[in-house]
């Protein structure tokens, strides 16, 4: 959710893949221009590319790991990037890497930035005005309910654990 707001407020058109058509209804309220049900379009890939005329996607974020990353790597654009921030299905990946060198695309693992794009992304957030969509805030003693309620997969935006005070 936080990267469909960046994205929006950065003016990109965003295609948000789901399982759940309410959580895409949602992603619409946030910015989202197309949207695509994974459990009703197993062939997700197809319809990315349907919906870009055939360029495909310049940027995924590719969250899902072994099930989904072949066909990430089949809607990537020429020179696109893959931007791999999560691994939900599991570590066992042996992606055929040839449809990367063929569009000269690129995989680019995630992680926590330096401070300078830190400050960079609170000057974004602070002049478009992001709020993170928060699902649910749990207190610190509720820690383990809030983990079981990730597990869940229900949820949208972001899980909140207060840690103290007000």
């Amino acid at each position: 959710m936080f990267a469909l707001q960046f994205a929006h407020a950065a003016g990109v058109r965003c295609i948000v893949l789901s399982s759940s058509d309410d959580k895409l209804e949602r992603a619409r309220q946030h910015g989202a221009s197309d949207l695509i049900n994974y459990r009703n379009t197993p062939d997700w890939h197809q319809a990315v590319q349907e919906i870009t005329r055939g360029e495909g996607a310049t940027h995924i974020l590719e969250v899902g790991g072994q099930d989904t990353y072949e066909r990430s790597m089949q809607c990537i654009a020429p020179n696109g990037t893959i931007a791999q921030i999560g691994v939900l299905t599991g570590f066992d990946l042996r992606p055929n890497l040839l449809p990367l060198s063929r569009l000269n695309a690129n995989i680019a693992g995630i992680q926590a930035g330096s401070r300078e794009y830190f400050e960079d992304m609170n000057r974004f957030i602070e002049r478009h005005r992001i709020t993170p969509v928060v699902d649910r805030e749990f207190t610190f003693d509720e820690a383990l309910q809030a983990f079981a309620h990730m597990a869940e997969q229900r949820h949208f935006g972001k899980l909140a654990i207060k840690v103290a005070g007000g």
